[in-house]
């Protein structure tokens, strides 16, 4: 289908802006004149007009009953070195199923607002929702957070509210009901949020904004995908910063190394990853040409990691690696494919590369220190346990159910 002159411009500046932070970072419009006249615009919210304000299901283009906001007060906060007055604004969106949880959003509005607006994507399974003062993905450190360019920020907890018992991010529990996944997985909740938002900065400052960006980074990333392609019109720009775009085939890589970590002697410890890590850049620093302790030539390196095997491949402390444990690295490092088809239309996943300088100790994103169990460790790796809350309440709808029991590669009955 052919677009019009204006879609294609929109389109177009849509992928520009969505390659780099410092684009949505530059000059921004001169601050609007505030003005105290009844009915005219100001760049000061009207912060005690929006406690318990509701917000009606019309202005909403997706499906809820409606909204209120649950508190509006005056916040100063240090944004960027520099102390930032705003309306912090709390609302609940209401879902059509009443068995549905509501969407958590908020909203900060700052004095001296320059007319523009930016709402933040969330990580992993969301439930909370981002810190409105922070900074875009990539954002230069040197420039200050949009807040502090004094942007209205907003954001939501896409439709759920996480349990404080469990890790960040990596509470799945939600996936039982219909309208929460919906909210979730293809985005409801980033639409409903931007259009109640909207309706409340109007409210605030008797004007819409001239502008409107998302911004966010994994999850976020995948979410600033969705609004690009589901409304593009909604948004004047997005940012997808190292986007979770293909999370299924991640997902199942994962759930089949949680079965191959789990095998008996197979995990490597911590000390057994520090050992594959500085064997690795100690055999390819030096490709590109400079001794710095980290590969930049990724694709030359190929290291072997049977060079560590132990005497008869069996465990012998931490200066080598067992059979099983040189197994589970390989296949760690290895793409991983499966027999049948995935709505998203992936064949294979790329793997991990710990073989070309990758660290399986990085903080959050790594592999943890414990081996991949049920129920899963909360010291075992982030990816196992998404994999586990995936299993429990998205696929089996089960929370009792093993996660080590669903074989990626042969799902069986859970192949649909």
């Amino acid at each position: 289908m052919s677009r019009t002159p204006a879609r294609g411009a929109r389109y177009r500046r849509l992928a520009a802006l969505a390659a780099g932070a410092t684009l949505f970072l530059g000059a921004g419009p001169a601050v609007a004149t505030t003005s105290t006249e009844a009915g005219s615009s100001t760049t000061v919210p009207r912060c005690a007009g929006l406690d318990q304000l509701n917000i009606p299901a019309s202005v909403m283009s997706l499906p809820t009953r409606g909204g209120r906001v649950t508190s509006a007060s005056v916040m100063t906060s240090r944004v960027s070195g520099e102390t930032i007055e705003y309306c912090q604004v709390d609302a609940d969106i209401f879902p059509v199923d009443p068995a549905a949880p509501v969407i958590k959003m908020r909203a900060a509005l700052p004095h001296s607002w320059n007319r523009k607006a930016t709402m933040f994507g969330g990580g992993g399974y969301n439930g909370t929702v981002p810190d409105l003062t922070a900074n875009v993905p990539f954002g230069p450190t040197g420039r200050p957070a949009p807040l502090a360019r004094r942007y209205a920020t907003f954001a939501s907890d896409s439709g759920h509210q996480q349990d404080p018992a469990s890790p960040p991010s990596l509470d799945g529990s939600f996936g039982m009901n219909d309208e929460a996944v919906s909210n979730f997985a293809a985005g409801d909740a980033l639409k409903k949020t931007r259009d109640a938002s909207m309706f409340l900065i109007r409210h605030a400052y008797a004007t819409k904004p001239v502008e409107v960006y998302f911004a966010g980074g994994s999850t976020g990333g995948r979410e600033a995908l969705i609004v690009a392609q589901r409304w593009p019109e909604a948004f004047d720009g997005v940012i997808s910063a190292y986007p979770a775009w293909n999370n299924l085939s991640e997902v199942l890589d994962l759930g089949y190394l949680a079965q191959v970590l789990s095998r008996p002697g197979a995990f490597p410890g911590p000390e057994k990853q520090t050992l594959l890590y500085n064997s690795v850049v100690n055999a390819c620093d030096r490709l590109d040409g400079v001794e710095d302790d980290v590969v930049s030539n990724p694709g030359g390196c190929h290291f072997d990691p049977h060079a560590l095997r132990c005497p008869g491949g069996e465990e012998d402390g931490p200066t080598c690696l067992s059979d099983p444990q040189i197994g589970a690295v390989v296949a760690m490092s290895s793409p991983f494919r499966w027999p049948y088809r995935i709505a998203s239309g992936e064949t294979e996943y790329p793997g991990f590369p710990f073989l070309e300088g990758a660290d399986m100790r990085t903080p959050f994103l790594g592999f943890g220190t414990t081996a991949p169990a049920n129920p899963m460790p909360v010291t075992s790796g982030y990816g196992m346990q998404y994999w586990e809350q995936w299993v429990k309440y998205f696929l089996t709808r089960d929370p009792a159910h093993d996660s080590l029991d669903v074989d990626p590669r042969n799902p069986g009955k859970w192949l649909k």
